[in-house]
C-alpha cells in the first residue's frame, strides 16, 4: 500500500470521525486533520494526536504500565491487615519472595498458580514490571 492510499484512508476516517458527531471523537479528528495538512512541514502523527507529552515526561504506554502495576499492588496492600507502614512491608516482603521463588514459573506458565487473589495481584504486578519496587519507602 502506497502512501498516498494510506492518506486518503486517513481523510476517509477523518470524514466519518466528523460525520460522527461524538465530541469524545472530535479530537482524534483534528489531530488526524493536523497532521495531515502538515505532514509535508515534518508533522508526527503521535505528536498531532497528543500521544507524546512534554519534555520529562513518561511515554503513555509507561503511565499505562506503571498504572496497572501500580493497581495490583494496591490490591495486594489491601490483601493485608493493620497500617500502611505494616501492609508496605508485607506487600514488600511477597514481592521479594514471588520475583525469586515464583514469577519464572508462573511467566512461563502463563498464569499464576495456584491461582488466588494475592497470588494474580502478583503475577499482574510482575507482568506489568519485571523489576517492581520492594522497598519500604517505595511502596508505602
Amino acid at each position: 500500500m502506497s502512501g498516498l492510499v494510506a492518506a486518503e484512508r486517513l481523510m476517509r476516517v477523518v470524514a466519518l470521525l466528523d460525520a460522527a458527531g461524538d465530541p469524545e471523537l472530535a479530537p482524534v479528528a483534528d489531530g488526524l486533520r493536523r497532521y495531515l495538512m502538515n505532514a509535508a512541514e515534518g508533522a508526527r502523527l503521535d505528536r498531532e494526536l497528543g500521544l507524546v507529552g512534554g519534555p520529562g515526561s513518561s511515554p503513555w504506554w509507561e503511565q499505562d504500565r506503571i498504572g496497572r502495576r501500580d493497581a495490583a499492588i494496591r490490591r495486594l496492600a489491601a490483601s493485608f491487615p493493620g497500617s500502611a507502614s505494616a501492609k508496605a512491608a508485607e506487600v514488600g516482603r511477597e514481592v521479594r519472595h514471588y520475583g525469586a521463588v515464583c514469577w519464572a514459573r508462573d511467566r512461563a506458565r502463563g498464569g499464576p498458580y495456584p491461582d488466588s487473589p494475592r497470588r494474580r495481584a502478583l503475577f499482574d504486578i510482575f507482568t506489568a514490571d519485571p523489576d517492581p519496587p520492594s522497598g519500604m519507602r517505595q511502596l508505602y
